[in-house]
């Protein structure tokens, strides 16, 4: 019963974040539905209340790149503490910001502190300085770290390394490059603590389980794609994907599920450029190459979620997100985020689009009675579907993608 009370109110309070209005106060809306929202805190973008933050984190010129994660102009915090201290006139909220690094910059950084050359070089040179003067040289390369996991389980690969040694070297040396030095001797005095990093990294069983998210999120791309080619229409494509994830891993993942959605915006004129590209239009030989790196970019969606939830009470984390990627800068653009639901124990989390109310109503009338009955099995809660049954999953749809390749 609990957990359908929880999902009831989780529902209904997606429902007011996303229509509330913009000439009413989301101050009084919150007032007005306190006992929806008692159970969680919650981010709200919007152009009327809270902090002017999205303003002073966004940067988007030819030479510097960070991305904040929402929509709107302002953010709002919300939650019952902060409710009843605002009663008494005396609330206090904290908002910790740091730049979340893609995989392409963090890969570029070795070259780019030795002075090598790097068509990217400008650009890493005035966002590492928007770093320094306006995120405090804060800095999240975790996202990045977890794309690079399994390559740092390899041995004799020295580059996962470097990689967050260059890190390591930036936060202690800023923006300092020392051309004709090479990598191993210019991050020589952070290797052993770049190696430790990895060390406790690949044995962590947090970050393993965020290797299956993204697994899972790959799995759903195979999918998506295997569907799109094969010219299934949208509607049934999203019923299959939602059976198959609700038979096969006992789960509804929403924003795979989205992911799927905006794949198939390559058959209209508002395709997005992350999935505008030869070997994702057409099945290729290269195809499922292509698949799996767009899902890390996809997958960055997924880890702000983690990074959402890294405080309590009325101190809230907000990264953003620094590519170099015109794709995956192009994806953050287009589908920012309305608002964050977080449960108090910061046991359950979920970001909202700003468009989701569009998608869900899409998903909505795709779905047939036989799925509906499965979402809405009362005795329905996620189960731990393993490593095994995942690969099983992926292996199978990439050998029907590679058996129908043109």
């Amino acid at each position: 019963m609990k957990n359908m009370d929880f999902r009831t109110n989780v529902i209904k309070a997606k429902e007011i974040l996303l229509s509330s209005p913009n000439n009413i106060s989301m101050y009084e809306i919150f007032a007005s539905e306190a006992n929806t929202f008692k159970p969680f805190r919650v981010l709200h973008a919007n152009s009327n209340d809270g902090s002017a933050l999205q303003s002073k984190l966004s940067k988007n010129s030819t030479t510097a790149i960070t991305k904040p994660i929402f929509c709107e102009s302002k953010l709002l915090a919300y939650s019952e503490q902060i409710r009843k201290q605002m009663l008494l006139g005396e609330h206090n909220i904290l908002y910790k910001s740091q730049a979340m690094l893609d995989t392409n910059f963090l890969s570029d950084l070795p070259r780019y502190f030795t002075g090598q050359d790097l068509s990217t070089r400008e650009v890493i040179k005035e966002t590492l300085k928007v770093i320094i003067t306006d995120f405090n040289s804060g800095v999240d390369w975790t996202f990045a770290s977890l794309e690079n996991m399994r390559e740092a389980m390899k041995a004799g690969n020295p580059w996962p390394t470097l990689k967050v040694a260059a890190v390591k070297y930036f936060l202690e040396n800023g923006n300092k490059v020392v051309t004709g030095e090479e990598p191993s001797s210019l991050f020589k005095p952070y290797i052993r603590e770049s190696c430790q990093f990895w060390d406790e990294w690949i044995s962590d069983e947090d970050c393993l389980r965020q290797l299956q998210r993204r697994d899972l999120l790959y799995c759903v791309m195979l999918l998506t794609f295997k569907e799109l080619w094969n010219s299934t229409p949208l509607d049934e494509t999203l019923n299959i994907i939602t059976e198959f994830c609700l038979k096969v891993f006992n789960t509804l993942p929403l924003k795979e599920i989205y992911f799927a959605w905006k794949a198939f915006t390559l058959k209209t004129e508002n395709k997005l450029s992350i999935f505008d590209e030869t070997a994702l239009k057409n099945n290729k030989i290269n195809s499922i190459k292509r698949i799996r790196a767009l899902s890390w970019d996809l997958f960055i969606f997924r880890w702000t979620e983690t990074s959402l939830s890294l405080c309590n009470d009325n101190e809230f984390f907000i990264p953003c997100i620094t590519t170099i990627d015109a794709g995956l800068n192009d994806m953050v653009k287009n589908c920012p985020l309305k608002a964050v639901i977080m449960s108090l124990d910061g046991n359950y989390i979920e970001s909202i689009f700003e468009d989701e109310i569009d998608f869900a109503n899409i998903l909505e009338g795709s779905l047939t009675n036989k799925v509906r009955t499965l979402i809405n099995c009362p005795n329905r809660t996620p189960k731990s579907y393993g490593v095994d049954a995942l690969n099983t999953s992926i292996s199978n749809f990439e050998k029907e993608i590679s058996s129908l390749i043109g």
